[in-house]
């Protein structure tokens, strides 16, 4: 089990502060899963947990953003480029299905499609995706987890790489003992 004691502090730019990134793991496409739980207060509209992926600085990155709440910043799918994060997602601001309203566990899949640039985030249901969107701005990258400013944990992590992905041929794995 891996978990945030503490929110990061903001850097350059408008982006999650706080992130456990594996740095040997680069990979275009993948899927990651596991379940995660936040443990900011309930009475938090905005409290987060982010999967980070194609990381390749603290200015160059995509993150899955789930959270209590579903606006232009809020559950959404970002791009941190150089500058404050973008919304990428296809669905409108404020139309995504906002889950993370609780402190109970939560399954999630993050996966993205090395070829198209597709990345889809499912929450607690794992045949609907909550987030979608096509984006090919960065390639490739290390994984992580963790979040904008919040606290929580996160275990049974599984990555998976996709057929045509590149990187090499891993399985990572953080698992409660």
């Amino acid at each position: 089990m891996l978990c945030l004691v503490s929110p990061g502090r903001l850097g350059k730019v408008r982006a999650p502060a706080a992130w456990a990134v594996l740095r040997d793991l680069d990979v275009s496409g993948f899927v990651m899963e596991g379940r995660f739980r936040c443990t900011a207060s309930e009475e938090n509209p905005h409290r987060d947990l982010v999967v980070v992926f194609h990381f390749q600085d603290s200015l160059h990155f995509g993150y899955v953003h789930f959270s209590a709440r579903s606006d232009q910043v809020h559950n959404i799918i970002g791009l941190v480029n150089g500058s404050d994060r973008v919304k990428v997602n296809l669905e409108p601001a404020g139309e995504s299905v906002a889950r993370l309203v609780d402190k109970a566990w939560h399954r999630f899949r993050v996966q993205c499609d090395p070829v198209s640039g597709r990345v889809e985030a499912f929450l607690d249901d794992l045949l609907q995706p909550i987030l979608t969107a096509v984006d090919t701005t960065l390639r490739h990258g290390s994984l992580g987890v963790g979040s904008f400013d919040d606290t929580g944990c996160f275990d049974e992590l599984n990555v998976e790489l996709l057929p045509g992905a590149h990187g090499a041929r891993q399985r990572a794995a953080v698992r409660e003992e």
